[in-house]
């Protein structure tokens, strides 16, 4: 599975805050007015704009998710009982299209993976694959904009969505849990659909007009007819707005 470090996501929910305060604290009186004078918070006005920013309007959204880390989610294999099993992901990628207003923004957003189950009730698996799909319908608010350099805008940013999951899985376990001995018969697989819950947090990097790089974090609590689960995914990507 294709990983960035674990430990870069694991404190991600830091980093917008820790970016605003650290700005705040690191600018010194002498130049404190020069540095508020480039933040342009997000005026709450009739048309609800972003001061100056040319960054508003229908947009789309494609991602690269580097990072992914699956929940155990509790799932038969071949007898009543239920064993954890750990999906997780080679490939993953995201879509997304909305409308940008400035202070607030409004979207779809699709994830796929593709990739195999990593444990079964903690053994191995072997001839195994899984695919999970989440659209959402999100809500972001663009906390601030700040000039970082000449025609450069940082905007970190949250949002929450709602929507549905499916998934697929297939696999089979060097280890029978119901017996506890070797895997002597044919696998197991599953398939379902469920709601999906969603939080967002992450930095939208204006490096012109109507361009610019996005990295993200988000996780999604999936909850359905087998079992509720919880994915993590860090993001990079683009975004292009009309």
């Amino acid at each position: 599975m294709v990983k960035w470090s674990k430990s870069v996501f694991k404190n991600f929910s830091y980093v917008t805050g820790a970016v605003i305060v650290g700005f705040c604290f690191s600018v010194q009186s002498s130049n404190a007015s020069d540095f508020f004078s480039n933040i342009q918070l997000a005026d709450v006005s009739s048309d609800m704009k972003q001061s100056a920013s040319g960054n508003k309007g229908f947009y789309v959204g494609v991602n690269h998710v580097g990072y992914s880390d699956f929940g155990n989610t509790s799932l038969k294999y071949r007898s009543a009982e239920e064993v954890p099993w750990k999906l997780d992901a080679d490939v993953a990628v995201s879509a997304q299209v909305g409308i940008d207003f400035g202070l607030v923004r409004l979207d779809l957003k699709g994830v796929a993976t593709d990739g195999g189950i990593d444990k079964i009730d903690g053994n191995d698996v072997g001839n195994n694959r899984s695919n999970v799909g989440v659209v959402t319908a999100n809500a972001y608010w663009d906390i601030m904009r700040t000039e970082i350099n000449k025609d450069i805008y940082v905007v970190p940013y949250v949002g929450v969505g709602g929507g549905i999951i499916g998934f697929r899985t297939k696999g089979v376990s060097t280890v029978d849990p119901t017996s506890g001995g070797g895997n002597s018969g044919g696998g197991d697989g599953h398939n379902g659909v469920g709601y999906a819950a969603t939080g967002h947090l992450g930095f939208n990097v204006e490096i012109m007009d109507h361009f610019s790089v996005v990295a993200a974090y988000q996780h999604v609590r999936g909850v359905g007819g087998h079992d509720t689960t919880n994915i993590n995914l860090g993001e990079v990507g683009l975004r292009l707005t009309f």
